[in-house]
């Protein structure tokens, strides 16, 4: 009897010892459970925090390649076409029409992006919106885009200061022109040019501070604000409008909002007035600024624009010290007042680009909605 109640006290204290032994073993696989869910939960949302950056992008088909651009210029990537996410440097592009992205950590994971090929490319390019996907399906907004160009006998002006209305130079504004040009074109009866001002052709030669100036050239043509908005622009307003994106500040715009849209465009429409800071410069030789402004222009001291500027306003004034600089063509719909150490000289470098500016203009009609 003593020795049944031994083996059955031992058969116990077994069964205990083996019943503990499996409740640590329990509570280490679901702390390592905990764990790696924790890790995973970590994973996804670095892997979330990625899908939003990269759903902030455009992509856009050039020539059959896949192109993210966005504002900062990101791309995606597939190199080895095995549907694994990968971001790549701004150098490289897809070579293929469709691609299935998955985060490589998270094969089974519902989050995936899509691109595709939805519709046919009967335009120069699609662009696509890529929204962040947690499901099967995913949202993608396609809208076709057709590039515009100037028309083939557009020329740029060829005087570096020309105005529809009303014209008066004061104080140490020095214009340069070319030699063979005039130095201005201006259509309004008042033309008001005072001996302060300096004129001289692009190798210092300097020329008569008169109104009468035989450089002025006062055409005998009086054209609306229409017509000499596409004469000098290449294309009417409207158009114009459609090309280019629309700066539009009620309260004023800045350099930065400036340079955050010309990043992306080859042109730009400022509704508003527009605030330079000192001391840089917009344009380039490559790239240069083609900008309409429906408002006050003010360039700080030492601002330098390179390219073609349009402004709308019924009556634009620089007075001050502030000293600025235009390489390139000022055009003046309204009354030009000029009252400031500004320099206007016509740079035909900074001119020559723009008949091959290329302006995306949205297809009416064409937003889709596609799921896949």
């Amino acid at each position: 009897m003593n020795n049944s109640q031994s083996s059955i006290r031992g058969v116990t204290t077994l069964a205990f010892a083996i019943s503990g032994l499996l409740l640590m073993t329990i509570s280490v696989l679901l702390m390592n459970r905990q764990i790696h869910l924790l890790h995973e939960v970590q994973q996804r949302t670095y892997q979330h925090e990625q899908a939003r950056q990269i759903a902030e992008a455009t992509v856009v088909k050039v020539q059959n390649k896949l192109r993210l651009a966005s504002w900062r210029d990101i791309w995606i990537s597939d190199p080895d076409q095995d549907g694994w996410l990968g971001v790549a440097s701004s150098g490289q592009a897809l070579q293929f029409n469709q691609w299935n992205g998955r985060h490589k950590n998270f094969p089974d994971s519902p989050f995936q992006v899509l691109f595709t090929n939805p519709i046919r490319f009967d335009f120069n390019y699609l662009q696509l919106e890529v929204e962040v996907c947690y499901s099967a399906l995913c949202a993608v907004k396609a809208h076709l885009q057709q590039t515009l160009k100037l028309p083939a006998n557009y020329t740029p002006p060829n005087t570096p200061l020309t105005v529809l209305n009303a014209l008066e130079l004061d104080g140490q504004v020095s214009l340069v022109h070319a030699s063979d040009r005039y130095v201005a074109t201006v259509r309004g009866s008042t033309l008001k040019i005072s001996s302060s001002v300096e004129i001289t052709d692009l190798n210092g030669t300097r020329r008569a501070k008169l109104s009468g100036d035989p450089a002025i050239r006062v055409p005998a043509d009086s054209p609306s604000a229409d017509q000499f908005f596409r004469q000098l622009m290449g294309l009417d307003q409207q158009a114009w409008q459609r090309a280019c994106p629309l700066l539009q500040c009620p309260s004023g715009c800045n350099a930065i909002q400036l340079s955050a849209v010309l990043q992306q465009a080859s042109c730009i429409w400022v509704k508003g007035d527009l605030n330079l800071s000192g001391y840089q410069e917009y344009g380039s030789q490559q790239a240069p600024l083609l900008m309409v402004v429906e408002g006050d222009l003010r360039p700080k001291h030492n601002t330098v624009l390179n390219g073609l500027v349009y402004l709308k306003s019924p009556h634009s004034q620089f007075n001050g010290q502030d000293a600025w600089q235009l390489n390139g063509a000022l055009v003046a719909e309204g009354k030009l007042e000029i009252n400031a150490p500004v320099k206007l000289s016509y740079q035909k470098q900074f001119l020559d680009a723009i008949p091959q500016l290329e302006m995306s203009v949205p297809v009416s009609g064409t937003w889709n909605d596609a799921r896949f």
